[in-house]
């Protein structure tokens, strides 16, 4: 079955005059929108009781919910700090999921190229992307979806082919298409 749905909140949302992203869960439903994106973009910052509420009301209205992980995320990145950073995200996101209740979906931009030549950061995103596999299995979240999704931009990792190749990576990789 095919959902549409919307990438935060809009103007016209707060034009109307809510505030919190618990409501959007019934403004959605009221526009026959049946999904709902949360954007972790600059940051995993949720208490557990504020994702419970947005959970318990998506689940209420019946408006699935995705993630979107923060948008700095970079697993062709050398640096093996902040590698593990990008996994510590990723894990976050998920246990956010969790108190999401109907919420299976990450979304995670996979890489950018960088200095690096294109060749070898697809390497060693691939790498990564079958390190973080490893890490979701040990934790127990191959139940989730990961959507590595498509990018753009010259400089980022994510044309077609290359989501293709690292959903091959893990069963729990799925390909997710921005349409901007």
């Amino acid at each position: 079955m095919i959902k549409f749905g919307v990438a935060g909140n809009s103007i016209s949302f707060y034009e109307e005059g809510y505030k919190h992203t618990y409501e959007a869960a019934q403004w959605c439903k009221n526009r026959g929108i049946d999904a709902f994106e949360y954007s972790f973009g600059k940051g995993v910052k949720m208490t557990p009781l504020t994702a419970k509420k947005i959970g318990d009301a998506f689940n209420k209205a019946n408006v699935e919910l995705s993630i979107h992980a923060p948008y700095y995320i970079n697993f062709a990145n050398t640096d093996s700090e902040k590698l593990s950073n990008n996994v510590s995200y990723v894990l976050q996101c998920l246990e956010i999921s969790k108190l999401f209740n109907n919420g299976d979906r990450v979304i995670v931009h996979p890489a950018t190229q960088g200095k690096l030549q294109r060749n070898d950061a697809i390497a060693l995103a691939c790498r990564n992307l079958e390190y973080l596999a490893s890490v979701i299995e040990d934790y127990g979240f191959t139940n989730k979806k990961i959507c590595l999704e498509t990018m753009g931009k010259i400089a980022q990792i994510g044309d077609e082919k290359e989501i293709v190749k690292f959903c091959n990576i893990a069963p729990f990789y799925y390909p997710c298409i921005d349409f901007g």
